[in-house]
């Protein structure tokens, strides 16, 4: 697939709080062995960008993803939990959703939050996607990148 290259098992995990993230991580978090609930890889602009120009990109795209979902995704909002992408290129962001049947009853009637994390590096946006609550997501993270990656391709990237 154009666009997009899978990250390998040996991507550093990510695990700094917002509140001490000073310089960029070494890398965005990393899905377990089969699982069914996570995506990563890499958003590769067609054409050499400089990192703030990705940056930028980025963070416009974040910045407007509906409030209200898409495809039935994400359907309670989204927001940033850190945005450094100006400075250290990093960012982090949860998206919940609504509150169906699965939400009432197998998470106690609260919305699932889902972890997005972006990273800019000098050749692409490294992303990690990632259910909080169970072996499987239904698509949704499939979903949420394949979004973010159209909305960089025709918005910003070409």
């Amino acid at each position: 697939m154009k666009g997009v290259a899978s990250a390998g098992a040996s991507a550093a995990i990510l695990s700094v709080p917002s509140s001490v993230l000073a310089a960029p991580p070494d890398g965005v978090g990393v899905c377990k062995a089969k699982a069914n609930n996570c995506q990563m890889g890499k958003f590769i602009p067609p054409n050499p960008m400089k990192k703030s120009d990705m940056a930028a990109a980025v963070e416009k795209v974040l910045s407007s993803y509906p409030q209200g979902g898409i495809e039935k995704v994400d359907l309670g909002g989204n927001k940033f939990v850190t945005n450094d992408l100006a400075s250290s290129g990093y960012a982090k962001m949860e998206f919940t959703s609504g509150i169906g049947n699965f939400a009432k009853y197998l998470n106690g009637g609260k919305p699932f939050v889902d972890d997005f994390e972006v990273l800019v590096r000098d050749d692409g946006v490294e992303y990690f996607s990632s259910s909080r609550v169970g072996d499987s997501d239904l698509g949704v993270n499939a979903k949420r990148v394949a979004y973010i990656k159209k909305e960089l391709a025709t918005a910003t990237w070409v």
